[in-house]
């Protein structure tokens, strides 16, 4: 198991509380997090998932940014759980996912599923898939990325465009169950058995 994933595993299951002292919490958006078990659990992702950031550069001016859109939400469950998928899914793209994966079936069709635990059934995961022309003269690509919780072997992650996958543990991989609304490129699936 790499250091990163370790650390992700402990840092997520230390606290059922968020990322700060509740006790402490002054704002009507700090109390509406220490009040909501998944907003909680929100908070303490993302605080893990920005403390692994692998590129820094002004990550501090983003953060602060961040937090000002955030307690813009007030009391708004619904406005803060977007906020904090919204900036989870931003911070991953500089989070190194140590599980990866790749798509049996067609050179036609390759595609990769990278992913990382946080513990408590939450993983991050980026998917990319593409179609490639025959001749390889072009390619048509497809992709997600987010966080899903998976609850036994399964789980379901949805965009707000209504994009939904379903990410069932499979052995020592996945099988990944594309919903009917996911835009991707002409001939583009990211359906199929995901293996190490």
């Amino acid at each position: 198991m790499s250091i990163l994933l370790s650390t992700l595993l402990a840092a997520s299951a230390m606290t059922s509380g968020p990322s700060f002292d509740c006790s402490r919490a002054t704002s009507a958006t700090e109390r509406t997090i220490c009040a909501d078990p998944d907003l909680a659990k929100a908070d303490r992702i993302m605080a893990v998932v920005h403390g692994k950031a692998i590129r820094r550069d002004g990550l501090r001016r983003e953060q602060r940014e961040w937090l000002a859109l955030r307690d813009s939400c007030a009391d708004n469950s619904f406005c803060l759980a977007a906020t904090y998928e919204a900036r989870i899914a931003e911070l991953m793209d500089r989070v190194e996912l140590p599980l990866r994966y790749a798509r049996r079936g067609s050179a036609a069709e390759p595609a990769s599923l990278d992913m990382a635990s946080l513990g408590e059934g939450a993983h991050l995961f980026v998917l990319y898939a593409s179609w490639v022309y025959p001749g390889g003269a072009n390619a048509n690509t497809g992709g997600a990325s987010g966080m899903v919780t998976i609850a036994g072997d399964r789980g379901i992650w949805r965009e707000g465009n209504g994009c939904t996958l379903t990410f069932v543990r499979n052995g020592r991989g996945w099988t990944v169950e594309e919903g009917e609304q996911c835009v991707n490129g002409l001939n583009v699936t990211m359906a199929g058995d995901y293996r190490p």
